[in-house]
């Protein structure tokens, strides 16, 4: 009886067991059918073989061969089982593997495998024990599936894994073979899968030949001489069927007129058998009236016996991006982006062809190179839009008073040139006329009028002062400096005795570059005495050049050219540096003084300038407090917020700041207020204007000083009355000839030990009383 009841039972849970697996096959066939993703597919299958056995975990690899990894790609897990926490989703070595897929490969059935009965599963080496011992797996059944990939004419090969962590399971046959029938399930599910998609990507694949890269496809029956258009050109077009033209005619005639004649020859050599492909640019007519450019490209598709064409396809592109984007490479590289003017190489070569011209026809022909004067004030004193501005504006004037068969260019900067045809004396004279009237009118900036702008031009003609672009342009330049130098605003003709006055420029420019290597430059101190105490208080730092042949070279001489050479940096680097090193010797002496540097527009600029000079300070042991830095009103009122950022940053370290030349630009209290200042120097312009009357600007800077609690020192004291006035009128500091001219650094610290030795009567009187 026990053993008909055993035999009952058991043909009851397997009865139980065959519906369960049954009712899942079902599902998973559900599942398969519906979904057209193939991931989503394979995780179904994990997961409702995992429930279906009731085991702790199951998983679906990716065997590479190639690169001999074994892939992870989806994993269901028992979550009731507490201990299953670590997940196989990662990549393994193939090795890992290997005894249990040559057993796969060669057998294709499943395989089973038991931590107490390892066999051809796993592998007698140490890697094989990795599965069981360090993956903790204690019993695991192995079912192989491939796909087949039509693409790359290969199998893909699978392996659906199911795992017991915790226990040894001794898989029914049952159950393999309900593993083995969802895995069929599904090796058929996908394939259909992947016939789909690549039925799908063929038909994508035509498409996209047929409409390009959203190109618009046309197909020309030749020999009916009818037209068809894919819907992607009458998109591009904007036409429908009933506008779209219908044969090659009507086609033809939408091409614009200037590129009409070569698009058609192109066309015409392919039908003849001339060009292997038909290939063309040029603007096509839209429905709206407006046109596109297009890139043509077609091929007959079949001939008759004769060699006459009967069919040809091809492709219209829209190539307006590209057009505007070759337009503007072709602007950028022969037009100046500021004043849409031509370039120094477009000028270049339409100067070459009017020289060309004038010697085929004999006649003249003129070079102009204008510079503008007052350019570089208005710059540095509104600011470079304020600049860029004015540029502008001249541009449009030269425009206006040219001729039409005349060029006009801008070199860079302030230059321009001009080429005059057919430059009779009359006519450069005229032509030279209208500019200087033009270019001296006064300008509108920013509401601001702006009145003391004009121009320096030079004249140079062929035949009689050169015969060919570098020459005329030379003498131009050189006649150029000539006019600045004879009081600007006014026109100089070339003449050979210029030569010389562009090669001394020349000869400088080269000297200045080897004067520092050289050892030529050097320094000088001028003191700066109070008017209170009569005492030097500081010194201004000056730079002086003393060239074995030119002699002592002034600074107004050499200065400009390395500003314009860019030469004014490492200058200025090395007056900073030796300033810093000599207030650190007089420091070791006992004597600690204020130096006063100077500090240029593209130093100031720099990037690097205020760790430069912080770097020095600390390097020489060095307070701040010691070393006072002069600018210009104009540089200030220039990018201020670049210039507050420098200046509070060496402000943090004491470094001191100065106003130079105060009265001369366009600064306004507001402004003023806005920086870190604790000096305003008074130009000495105003100084000396002060014996004619003008006693009242230097008064008006001195009571603005003191508003804005700042020391103020008059520059370029050179007699008693002068001083005189200064000290009326509380005037803190002094400098000039009368109390002391600039003095090597040896004469300075002798004047240190008895400051009164350079005084004049009128100070040293102050200091008694």
């Amino acid at each position: 009886m026990s053993d008909e009841k055993a035999l009952l039972d058991d043909c009851r849970y397997r009865l139980k067991t065959q519906l369960s697996y049954a009712k899942i096959f079902n599902e998973l066939a559900r599942v398969s059918l519906k979904s057209s993703n193939e991931m989503l597919v394979l995780s179904r299958m994990a997961q409702l073989i995992g429930e279906g056995l009731q085991v702790e975990r199951c998983l679906i690899y990716r065997v590479d061969f190639a690169s001999r990894k074994v892939l992870g790609l989806s994993e269901w897990r028992n979550e009731a089982v507490d201990h299953v926490v670590r997940s196989s989703i990662a990549t393994y070595p193939l090795a890992l593997f290997e005894g249990g897929l040559t057993w796969l490969q060669t057998r294709k059935e499943p395989l089973v495998s038991h931590k107490s009965h390892r066999h051809y599963a796993i592998s007698a080496d140490a890697s094989g024990s990795l599965l069981h011992d360090e993956m903790g797996i204690a019993s695991l059944l192995w079912m192989p599936f491939l796909f087949d990939d039509v693409e790359q004419s290969t199998q893909d090969f699978y392996l659906l894994a199911i795992n017991q962590l915790s226990s040894e399971c001794y898989w029914e046959s049952e159950a393999v073979d309900f593993v083995s029938d969802c895995v069929r399930l599904i090796n058929l599910a996908i394939d259909k899968l992947r016939v789909q998609s690549n039925l799908q990507t063929s038909d994508l694949r035509w498409r996209f030949a047929l409409e390009g890269a959203g190109d618009g496809v046309w197909d020309w029956d030749i020999s009916r001489n009818q037209l068809y258009f894919s819907p992607q050109w009458c998109q591009m077009m904007g036409d429908s069927a009933h506008s779209m033209p219908t044969n090659f005619e009507a086609l033809s005639a939408r091409i614009h007129p200037e590129n009409a004649s070569e698009a058609t020859l192109m066309l015409d050599a392919h039908l003849q058998g001339a060009l292997s492909d038909y290939r063309a640019e040029f603007r096509l007519q839209k429905n709206d009236g407006n046109y596109v450019w297009v890139l043509a490209r077609g091929k007959v598709m079949s001939r008759d016996h004769h060699g006459k064409p009967l069919r040809m396809v091809g492709t219209h592109s829209d190539i307006s991006d590209k057009k505007q984007q070759e337009e503007r490479a072709y602007y950028l590289a022969f037009y100046d982006t500021l004043t849409g003017l031509p370039n120094r190489a477009l000028f270049q070569d339409r100067a070459q062809q009017a020289l060309a011209l004038a010697k085929r026809e004999k006649t003249q022909m003129a070079l102009l190179f204008l510079d503008l004067d007052g350019f570089k004030q208005v710059n540095d004193s509104l600011g470079h839009q304020a600049g860029d501005a004015l540029l502008q504006l001249a541009g449009d004037r030269l425009r206006q008073v040219l001729r039409d068969t005349d060029t006009i260019a801008r070199l860079g900067g302030d230059e321009f040139v001009m080429v005059v045809n057919d430059a009779t004396q009359w006519v450069v004279e005229q032509v030279c006329l209208r500019v200087l009237t033009a270019l001296s009118e006064p300008y509108e900036i920013d509401e601001a009028s702006v009145n003391n702008v004009s121009a320096s031009l030079g004249v140079s003609v062929f035949p009689s002062d050169g015969d060919d672009y570098a020459t005329l342009l030379k003498h131009a330049d050189a006649a150029m400096y000539a006019a600045k130098a004879g009081g600007k605003n006014r026109v100089a003709f070339f003449d050979h005795a210029m030569s010389d006055i562009l090669a001394e420029r020349l000869a400088l420019d080269a000297a200045v570059r080897q004067a520092q290597s050289k050892e030529e430059l050097y320094l000088v101190y001028q003191p700066q005495y109070s008017l209170n105490t009569g005492r030097i208080i500081g010194a201004e730092v000056l730079i002086r050049w003393q060239h074995p042949v030119l002699g002592l070279v002034p600074p107004a001489k050499f200065i400009p050219v390395a500003e314009e050479n860019g030469l004014i940096i490492e200058i200025g680097r090395w007056v900073l540096s030796e300033a810093i090193k000599k207030i650190a010797y007089l420091i070791a002496l006992g004597n600690p003084l204020t130096l006063a540097v100077n500090v240029s527009a593209r130093q100031f600029t720099d990037a690097g300038f205020a760790e430069f000079v912080k770097g020095l300070l600390g390097e020489y042991d060095v307070p701040g407090e010691l070393l006072e830095l002069e600018l210009t009103e104009s540089l200030l009122m220039n990018n201020i917020e670049q210039g507050l950022r420098v200046m509070r940053d060496l402000t943090d370290v004491g470094v001191q700041w100065a106003v130079d030349d105060f009265g001369t630009g366009y600064s306004s209290l507001a402004y003023l207020r806005r920086f870190p200042l604790s000096k305003l120097k008074i130009d000495r312009s105003f100084v000396l204007d002060m014996d004619q009357g003008g006693q009242s600007v230097v008064r008006t800077i001195i009571r603005m000083a003191q508003s804005l609690h700042m020391s103020v020192i008059a520059e370029g004291v050179e007699d008693d009355n002068q001083l005189s006035a200064l000290m009326r009128m509380a005037c803190d500091e002094v400098q000039g000839y009368l109390l002391s001219r600039p003095v090597s650094g040896k004469d300075l610290l002798g004047l240190l030990q008895d400051p009164l030795s350079a005084c004049s009567d009128v100070l040293r009187h102050r200091v008694v009383h």
